[in-house]
This record gives structure tokens, sequence and C-alpha cells, in this order.
């Protein structure tokens, strides 16, 4: 990730961001870890996902329900 940090602010960019999953913990932990915050949390968003992609599972592998998207950023410039 700090490959990808790297190359967007060599590009210019102000700031890197990602889409996860309410039930994908281990990432959420992850993005955390290396010094992303959570900037937004769209509830229900998946069921939106799902009109699109109909694949998208009801639940994870371990009975998680599937049904929020979380926004993480990572500012790397101010503007």
């Amino acid at each position: 990730m700090e490959r990808c940090f790297e190359e967007a602010r060599s590009r210019g960019c102000r700031r890197v961001w990602l889409t996860t999953t309410n039930n994908n913990i281990r990432a959420i932990a992850f993005y955390q870890h290396i010094g992303m915050t959570m900037c937004d949390f769209r509830r229900d968003a998946v069921a939106l996902a799902r009109l699109v992609k109909p694949s998208i599972p009801l639940r994870d592998r371990d009975g998680i329900p599937i049904d929020h998207e979380l926004d993480f950023e990572l500012v790397l410039r101010e503007p």
C-alpha cells in the first residue's frame, strides 16, 4: 500500500480512498493500522450494489450480514 501512496503522491493526488463492506473486519483493521481513516458510512448500500452485481451474497462465510459500505481515506497532502 505504501508504494500505492507514494505513486499517488508523485502524481499529485491529494488523497487515496477505498470502499469495503461492514463484514470485512480484517480489511478494516488493516486500513486503520496503515493510517487510513473511515470517512463515510453508507447504510444498506450493498442492496444497491446487488442490483448491479447480484452475486454479492447476503452473508459472508462466517454468517455476518453484508449490508453496509465503509469508505476509508488517507490524506496525502492538504489542498
